[in-house]
């Protein structure tokens, strides 16, 4: 099969893929769209990065791997049929085995890295839930506002005896919603089922998992700038997320004053309904969250049929572009 030079896919490859990890990714961070639609966004962030590791291994792999096939599907079964023989890098030059190589590095260090901090997060998330079975109460939250009449607020809520105003999620198979008495003696009934509604939000639409491929590529990559800023990007739209599911719940004003009141009383954190699994989302963040509450304008739906678009773009291109077949070698 005659297709495009295996040179001409590969160089492609990793400019998409360095574009996406670095240029692309701090230029999303910084836009503004993004509060406006924050499910459409993190799902344009995944494909973002996604998009970058594919691009990035696989400018590496389709170079190293060409001469034993004409596209990449029959170059890896050659290969694996060298291997089986004991004999995986014939008819591969030097470079080509480096380049080889290279690609086995970038995506087994990723892979380690990710089952590394996956099994950290649920060996600490085990230990936090056995303490908090330990200190807390299963005591029932009152409520008397009609916004928490819709669901049984208190379904795995624990309570705290602590003057520090926090609420937060421990995620996993036995989740937990955790509050301190001082955030039930700061907030009204209302604000509170906001909080709680919050929470339960960051569980139902699985945030820690979420986060957990930002985290493991910040940690293994954190010395590029645009995976910084895609992990920071990624937590403050997580907290937008719940704070529209919030809304549906409670209201826009009791979510509003909700973030407001634990931000003014200096509690642990400035971030009201935040579960311990994201990172430190700072005070300007908490201003922009409030701020975007009250003036609330969603993205109209052309354009956010064209993120949506996009996003599948970035997926599905460069996994076409790896199955292209090239020149012969």
């Amino acid at each position: 099969m005659s297709g495009l030079s295996v040179t001409v896919i590969a160089m492609a490859l990793a400019i998409v893929g360095s574009a996406c990890a670095g240029p692309v990714s701090m230029r999303l961070a910084s836009a503004r769209w993004p509060e406006r639609a924050p499910t459409a966004a993190l799902v344009l962030w995944q494909a973002v990065c996604l998009c970058a590791g594919l691009s990035l291994t696989g400018a590496a792999l389709v170079a190293g791997i060409a001469p034993l096939g004409e596209h990449l599907p029959s170059a890896l079964l050659t290969f694996w049929r060298n291997a089986f023989r004991g004999r995986p890098f014939d008819g591969l030059s030097g470079w080509r085995v480096l380049l080889l190589l290279l690609a086995a590095v970038i995506a087994g260090a990723l892979l380690v890295v990710l089952v590394r901090c996956f099994v950290l997060t649920v060996l600490r998330r085990r230990a936090h839930r056995q303490l908090l079975d330990l200190l807390s109460t299963g005591a029932p939250v009152d409520h008397e506002s009609a916004a928490a009449d819709a669901e049984p607020p208190t379904r795995n809520v624990r309570v705290l005896d602590h003057d520090a105003p926090l609420a937060y999620a421990v995620p996993g198979w036995h989740t937990r919603l955790v509050l301190t008495q001082g955030i039930r003696q700061l907030l009204d009934p209302a604000q509170l089922a906001a909080v709680i509604a919050h929470e339960r939000a960051h569980l139902n639409f699985r945030h820690a998992l979420l986060l957990l491929p930002f985290h493991a590529w910040s940690v293994a990559l954190g010395w590029v700038p645009g995976v910084r800023s895609a992990r920071q990007s990624v937590a403050a739209l997580a907290e937008m997320q719940a704070d529209d599911a919030a809304v549906r719940t409670a209201g826009a004003e009791a979510v509003a004053s909700a973030i407001s009141a634990v931000a003014l009383s200096g509690g642990g954190t400035a971030a009201t309904a935040r579960s311990k699994e994201l990172p430190q989302v700072g005070s300007t963040a908490v201003v922009r969250r409030v701020r975007r509450l009250q003036q609330i304008k969603p993205l109209p739906r052309w354009a956010l049929a064209g993120v949506y678009a996009l996003a599948a773009a970035l997926l599905l291109v460069p996994t076409a572009v790896l199955f292209l077949g090239w020149r012969p070698v």
